[in-house]
């Protein structure tokens, strides 16, 4: 009798992340093949996109608008890395890949091989419309394993030619990969290195870089009072009998690009801490897609007397405010704001996906 085949997400399968327009090669979903008692070629495989929350019929019609390809990648009988590319069906996101020969994806006998499913996202002239709610940006999609029919799947046993399709066991309930989020632009933060002193004075509290990362000639802006906003969760001890002021500046230029008035009267509250937030702008900050900004976030401290009184600032991954408040565009009328934390999706979904927060500052500790 002839051998199985298992199919299952990959341990190396990528957590929920953020891609932008034009992007090429981005992982969404790595699936792990494992032959048992025979080693087998794979004929036939179908991917699927789809995304939480939307129907089938929302999820290819977004799913098509926003690939321009699909492609694989892996290894054959003699180790070399293959790929293939195809492209998702309109009608129903999917895509269909045929293998022969040399070029059949190969699972060895009593072990495994990872399969790869790359997305190339369309960019922005492969786009319609103008308004970014048509063009697609904000959204989410997944790219999986297609299975449950006979002619989804195909693999054949090197030496008994056994049959394994789209119906035979562990092929027919293949998981989902991770949905993966679609942005004109997002931001990546990176927390530069600040020594920790005490709380006295005026002095800088938090450094960091923002990362513009999105379309040829799209930009990331924190330029409308309106529509941009950065959270800073306070974390410290006692009380102050006076307001504290807080100023961010422009790293590279030292210019002062916002302030904010700390309140002594700011109280805390499950996911509802006091804060540094600035939302209102002295200064456009605009920063190209492939760009970056240093900034440097200074405090005045007052009445941090008793020893051991402590402050923190954190950037937030989300809680029950919006912690960060950016526009995603190109010009004034292709404009989306976009938003992590709060109640609303996908605001309030987006806590994983961009990287590297939170964000925590130095603990400044009287001493």
């Amino acid at each position: 009798s002839g051998g199985s085949v298992n199919i299952a997400l990959a341990p190396s399968n990528p957590n929920t992340k953020a891609t932008y327009w034009g992007q090429n090669d981005a992982l969404f979903t790595v699936y792990r093949f494992r032959g048992t008692d025979e080693a087998f070629f794979v004929e036939r495989l179908n991917i699927l996109t789809a995304s939480t929350g939307l129907t089938n019929a929302e999820a290819v019609a977004s799913g098509t608008a926003n690939f321009e390809s699909v492609k694989l990648e892996y290894t054959n009988k003699s180790g070399s890395t293959l790929t293939a590319l195809g492209a998702l069906d309109a009608t129903n996101g999917s895509v269909s890949f045929g293998f022969v020969g040399d070029s059949r994806p190969y699972i060895p006998k009593d072990g495994s091989v990872d399969v790869k499913i790359y997305a190339n996202i369309k960019a922005k002239a492969g786009r319609t419309g103008t308004a970014l709610s048509t063009l697609g940006s904000e959204e989410n999609f997944s790219l999986d394993l297609s299975s449950g029919g006979d002619d989804e799947f195909r693999a054949v046993g090197e030496g008994s030619g056994t049959v394994i399709t789209g119906t035979s066991t562990n092929i027919n309930n293949v998981g989902r990969g991770n949905d993966h989020f679609v942005f004109r632009t997002y931001p990546e933060f990176v927390q530069d290195t600040l020594a920790a002193s005490e709380p006295l004075g005026t002095k800088d509290v938090l450094k960091f870089t923002i990362k513009a990362h999105g379309a040829a000639g799209s930009k990331l802006l924190f330029d409308d009072n309106a529509s941009a906003s950065l959270r800073f969760e306070v974390i410290a001890s006692g009380t102050t009998n006076s307001d504290m002021t807080a100023r961010l500046y422009d790293l590279t230029t030292n210019e002062q690009v916002a302030s904010q008035t700390v309140s002594n009267a700011q109280g805390s509250s499950a996911n509802k801490r006091a804060s540094v937030t600035f939302d209102s702008w002295d200064k456009n900050v605009e920063i190209d897609a492939g760009g970056q900004k240093s900034f440097r976030l200074e405090l005045g401290f007052t009445n941090f007397v008793d020893k051991s009184d402590f402050l923190q600032l954190i950037l937030n991954d989300g809680d029950a405010n919006v912690i960060i408040r950016y526009v995603d565009g190109a010009k004034t009328s292709e404009g989306n704001t976009v938003e992590l934390g709060g109640t609303s999706a996908p605001a309030n979904t987006l806590g994983g996906v961009f990287r590297l927060l939170p964000m925590n500052g130095p603990i400044f500790v009287k001493q």
